[in-house]
């Protein structure tokens, strides 16, 4: 099988099938994802770094470690939770350390557009206390549009996670 020369777009396939099936093998996720078993190892490792996040290095050791063949540690399956991140700024820094998002136009601008010194939830009433009223109404207007179009960006998202999660 040939494989393009840019990982990014079959490493983002990967990492999308390994949300759906946690499970996988490197070889299934190559060929779900049709990419090298290089790449699929590295989506796998990746994966494995967002789902167990920071905290993971933190939590302690309950005890000895299983062997597996040749005094090897065995390998322990544990529950994965979604490789979503719960902290939004350690989120964006992931995606800009993402070369398919970096190197691509579209990439960048939605990097621009989530960047994390942007107001956060918590920031909002503060801000529109400080706002001037006469222009509450065209400010509340473009929010609502722009809360509109992120809702759009999701479904669109979604459904494409679902699709290929359908053909696999």
């Amino acid at each position: 099988m040939a494989y393009p020369l840019a990982a990014g777009e079959g490493r983002s396939r990967a990492l999308t099938y390994l949300a759906a099936h946690p499970d996988a093998s490197a070889q299934e996720v190559a060929r779900a994802a049709h990419i090298s078993l290089t790449t699929a190892k590295d989506a796998r490792k990746r994966a494995r770094g967002v789902q167990e996040g920071p905290q993971a290095a933190a939590e302690p050791n309950d005890g000895p470690v299983p062997e597996g063949a040749a005094g090897r540690p065995a390998i322990v399956k544990r529950p994965r939770a979604h490789p979503v991140c719960a902290d939004p700024s350690l989120a964006v820094r992931r995606l800009r350390a993402d070369p398919s998002l970096r190197f691509t136009e579209v990439g960048r601008k939605l990097l621009r557009t989530l960047d994390p010194s942007a107001p956060q939830p918590h920031d909002w009433a503060a801000m529109a206390n400080s706002l001037p009223i006469h222009c509450a109404p065209l400010i509340a207007e473009l929010a609502r549009h722009h809360a509109e179009s992120w809702r759009l960006l999701a479904e669109s998202l979604t459904e494409r996670m679902n699709s290929r999660d359908a053909d696999a």
